[in-house]
């Protein structure tokens, strides 16, 4: 999840971005996701000593809907922006 939110806003340095594939660039905004995002990378992506313990501070399923939702969202406009022949490699099931 995190590797598709990080190439879809281009946060991610040592991999392909939005940007190498749509002519006139593309970037996703994070936006109200931010907060769970922050969570999800915290509670699942970094096992270490400041990982949350309380319940109501860890990621839950209210977070992976809103997710979830970006996902979906920026994703398909991503796709949307892509020139035809470059759409069709992607062959997603979706």
């Amino acid at each position: 999840m995190l590797g598709t939110w990080s190439t879809l806003t281009n946060s991610d340095s040592g991999n392909f971005k939005a940007n190498n594939f749509v002519q006139g660039g593309y970037r996703a905004r994070i936006g109200d996701v931010q907060g769970a995002l922050t969570k999800l990378r915290d509670q699942v992506f970094h096992l270490g000593k400041k990982r949350q313990r309380d319940v109501v501070g860890k990621f839950n399923t209210e977070h992976a809907k809103k997710v979830h939702d970006w996902v979906e969202e920026n994703f398909g406009d991503f796709l949307s922006k892509l020139a035809p022949i470059i759409r069709e490699s992607w062959r997603l099931a979706m």
